[in-house]
């Protein structure tokens, strides 16, 4: 689709900003493979709400029960054969009964996701803030660091990401990070 092209074309102003992409593009890297996760999953489920009146995202239900199955996918994989053998016996059942194997089709697409789901590169809920840079603004002298972190707000029915320069005026993080004679982050910390 158009994000993709949009992501993958070196040229997009997104990139101007070469940090904020790479945070940025994390983000819609699990977004995209929540989508991924949720494709598979409506091969086996028959129901998945869509917020046609806010956002035209997924509703925040869908999300938590994507969290839900992160959290159980090993037990439920224990009890789904692999996907080679259901493979094998979707192609038995094609040439004996002559008809499509819609259970074994749903016990694929159910094995397929929760094997995707379970790999964690979700769009979460609520992902825990990670400092991506921590540097010295110039003209006070004083640490500062690019904090992100990411919500799905569960109202409105969307992911949001949120960034933040914090400057540390704290003396003793000042005389612990900065070294006076360069100006710089004290290397040794």
């Amino acid at each position: 689709g158009g994000l993709e092209v949009f992501m993958r074309d070196d040229r997009s102003p997104l990139y101007r900003h070469g940090i904020v992409a790479r945070i940025v593009a994390e983000y819609i890297a699990r977004l995209d493979k929540s989508f991924a996760c949720w494709r598979n999953r409506l091969g086996f489920m028959d129901t998945f709400r869509i917020s046609r009146a806010d956002s035209g995202y997924p509703v925040f239900q869908n999300l938590l029960e994507l969290e839900n199955d992160r959290q159980q996918a090993d037990a439920r994989l224990a009890n789904i054969p692999q996907a080679g053998e259901l493979r094998e016996e979707m192609a038995d059942f094609i040439l004996r009964h002559k008809e499509f194997p819609e259970a074994l089709q749903k016990s694929m697409a159910e094995r397929l996701y929760l094997e995707d789901v379970k790999s964690e590169a979700t769009f979460g809920p609520f992902t825990l803030a990670q400092t991506a840079k921590v540097s010295v603004n110039p003209k006070t002298m004083r640490p500062y660091y690019l904090v992100h972190w990411a919500t799905f707000d569960g109202s409105a029915n969307l992911p949001l990401i949120y960034m933040v320069t914090v400057e540390d005026s704290s003396e003793s993080m000042v005389r612990q990070l900065v070294d006076d004679s360069t100006g710089k982050l004290n290397e040794k910390v």
